[in-house]
């Protein structure tokens, strides 16, 4: 009997990531600090769903792949939509910057269909009106 070896699927993550300005990686001072406890206070007022990490909070982070990406990005962003003015105000208030970032690892060998990496009109308005940055980092694995 022979093995049937599956060749791997493709994976992707999605999430918003806000980061203040002027804030050093290594350096976090009493200003810093109280500036990234109001900066969770802001993101609380839309969603739940973020954590602090070494560099800013990630927000809605999802790792359920569907080969649309933009099916996947509408899940991250999906508190923020009909919002953008109030983002964009938060991140002025904050002295922040807000990005939309995509992270598709994609198997070179894949039996699977590649993932379609193009935004909908729908994402790039909420971008634009919201003042959100768009980052996709690809890995071939």
């Amino acid at each position: 009997m022979a093995n049937i070896i599956k060749k791997p699927s493709h994976e992707c993550t999605t999430y918003l990531f806000l980061k203040l300005k002027g804030v050093s990686d290594y350096l976090v001072d009493a200003d810093t600090h109280e500036r990234m406890l109001s900066a969770g206070r802001a993101i609380s007022a839309f969603t739940e769903n973020y954590v602090l990490g070494k560099n800013g909070y990630e927000i809605e982070v999802n790792r359920k792949y569907d080969v649309d990406i933009n099916n996947m990005v509408r899940k991250t962003i999906k508190h923020f939509v009909g919002k953008e003015k109030e983002v964009k105000q938060m991140l002025q208030k904050l002295g922040a910057e807000l990005s939309l970032e995509i992270i598709p690892y994609l198997c070179a060998d894949s039996e699977y269909p590649n993932p379609i990496l193009s935004m909908d009109k729908d994402i790039i308005a909420f971008l634009y009106q919201s003042g959100t940055e768009l980052d996709i980092d690809y890995y071939i694995i």
